[in-house]
């Protein structure tokens, strides 16, 4: 009879497609062309296929009896799309999508100062999922970088996806004085003040809730950003999707997470929103507007460390195979004849080919020379 290994048998990691273009820079990054790329290492190594853009996979790594794969973007302005190869037949993934935040705007010129955008959607759960899945992580909407007042809303961020499932990009500010509505479809706050000659405006909404509120440090009601959804799902607590902060005159509202403001209480610290956390952004004034914050896509697996157990085995009428069943799926689609030896009456006898069924992937065929008195042992 066959005896399996600790792992899987002849586990995923013999069978990965070793990249053939590799760069070293904070984290993996790949070039624009679609390849199968190796992604990570030991037990958390699996394959994946970029197509457009370039993906920034700065994470994949073992935390417990866990495995962890972060997607990014290489640029905020850059829409990466590709397939993740699972590194099982079926895993259950624990997963967190944000779509890319909406950027600030400057208002219209003479009337308001610009409101924040709307962060970006954020989509979590956990399913099973086969085989290969797409992923997008969308890129933040564009900064506008001159200090005029080209009377226009800002840019949208966009969708990023996994699998089937998506998070919508933040909306953009516009020329008014309410902040752009959140991928989540929460409405940016609206300011308070009216017959002014250049009127504040709204925080953007956010992921986790509407843009409002007055900031502590001055300013009107309306201009704080809407909070974003926190996950410590990459092993410490993040706010994603946060709106970018409304302006007045020298007072910014309030941002919370990645969301862009220049209030010192919190956001970003820049009209700009930070990459990869799907933050809204915000009026730069002079320096034009920020740009809002690129999404993210992170999944969470657990390890399989527990190997199939052998059911049964049958000898084919022919004399010339036998089949050996398990009690699950197995992922391996070669088997090495070395690691099998056939004996008849305690002789060993040459044993021609291993080969897993195409068909019936749980059942394991030896090509044996003779029936009688069969053994089939694997070695370890």
């Amino acid at each position: 009879m066959r005896i399996y290994s600790y792992r899987k048998f002849l586990s995923k990691n013999f069978f990965i497609i070793v990249a053939n273009f590799l760069i070293l820079l904070n984290g993996l990054i790949y070039p624009q062309t679609s390849y199968a790329l190796t992604l990570g290492s030991g037990n958390c190594q699996s394959s994946y296929t970029q197509t457009t853009g370039t993906f920034t996979v700065s994470d994949s790594f073992q935390s417990g009896n866990n495995c962890i794969v972060v997607f990014k973007t290489n640029s905020n302005t850059t829409t990466a799309t590709g397939t993740w190869t699972l590194p099982y037949l079926s895993v259950s993934i624990t997963y967190l999508i944000v779509g890319g935040g909406g950027s600030g705007s400057r208002g219209t010129c003479g009337i308001t100062y610009g409101p924040g955008g709307g962060g970006g959607g954020v989509v979590s759960g956990t399913d099973t999922f086969t085989g290969t899945v797409n992923i997008t992580v969308g890129k933040g909407g564009a900064a506008y970088s001159l200090g005029t007042c080209p009377n226009t809303s800002g840019n949208a961020g966009d969708s990023s996806t996994f699998h089937n499932l998506t998070a919508s990009g933040g909306g953009a500010a516009g020329t008014g004085k309410t902040g752009g509505t959140s991928g989540n479809g929460n409405a940016g706050g609206t300011a308070s003040d009216s017959g002014c000659g250049e009127c504040g405006a709204g925080g953007g909404g956010g992921a986790g809730g509407s843009g409002g509120g007055t900031p502590s440090q001055g300013g009107i009601s309306g201009m704080n950003a809407g909070a974003g959804v926190s996950s410590s799902i990459s092993g410490s607590a993040v706010e994603y999707g946060s709106g970018g902060a409304g302006r007045s005159g020298n007072y910014f509202g309030v941002a919370r997470g990645g969301g862009g403001s220049t209030n010192n209480t919190g956001g970003s610290g820049s009209c700009n929103a930070t990459s990869s956390t799907g933050g809204g952004g915000s009026d730069c004034g002079a320096s034009g507007w920020g740009s809002g914050g690129s999404g993210v896509v992170i999944l969470q697996y657990t390890i399989d460390v527990t190997a199939p157990t052998y059911s049964s085995s049958a000898v084919a009428s022919s004399g010339t195979s036998l089949t050996m069943t398990y009690s699950e799926t197995l992922s391996a689609t070669t088997a090495a004849a070395s690691r099998f030896t056939i004996s008849r009456s305690f002789t060993g006898l040459g044993t021609d080919t291993i080969t897993i069924s195409a068909v019936r992937s749980e059942e394991h065929t030896s090509e044996l020379q003779s029936r009688q008195y069969l053994v089939c042992r694997l070695l370890l």
